[in-house]
């Protein structure tokens, strides 16, 4: 797993800024779901084609860039990014986005089937987003929340 460092050396090389923002948010759902209990689950949220919808959406042209590289540098971590030209990083992209398609398929359905569709990620990026899982509820009182938090 990467270190928040290390993407923000990537985007250096590739976007041309370390665009912190957009790591700290694709891996900040890595806080309710910690790597050491659900291994590589937290990626199932954001490291996807919606988390590069968002990072476009919220940063730009570059944040989708730099969500792009992360993805890159989360598939394999050997790549020497730097010597790579950045147009070839972001062509290792689509590949990096159907192994962690293959890895939600995979994840979802064997640590937690209920959030397995679009819409149970979406309230669960909602609580977070709600700051609903520090607020010591069930699970059942943060969905009941996030999903009147959503909008239409």
């Amino acid at each position: 797993m990467a270190r928040l460092d290390r993407h923000e050396l990537d985007c250096l090389h590739v976007v041309g800024k370390p665009m912190t923002e957009v790591h700290l948010w694709l891996d900040a759902l890595n806080r309710v779901f910690p790597f050491q209990l659900f291994g590589e689950y937290h990626r199932t949220f954001r490291h996807n084609a919606f988390g590069v919808q968002v990072c476009l959406e919220n940063w730009g042209p570059d944040g989708q860039k730099a969500a792009l590289v992360h993805l890159v540098r989360d598939w394999n971590d050997t790549f020497v990014l730097k010597q790579m030209h950045p147009e070839d990083v972001l062509r290792q992209a689509g590949k990096a986005l159907v192994f962690f398609n293959n890895v939600e398929n995979k994840l979802a359905l064997h640590l937690n089937p209920q959030f397995a569709n679009w819409l149970e990620k979406g309230w669960v990026n909602q609580a977070h987003k709600e700051g609903l899982f520090e607020r010591g509820l069930s699970r059942g009182q943060i969905k009941y929340y996030a999903k009147g938090l959503q909008h239409p």
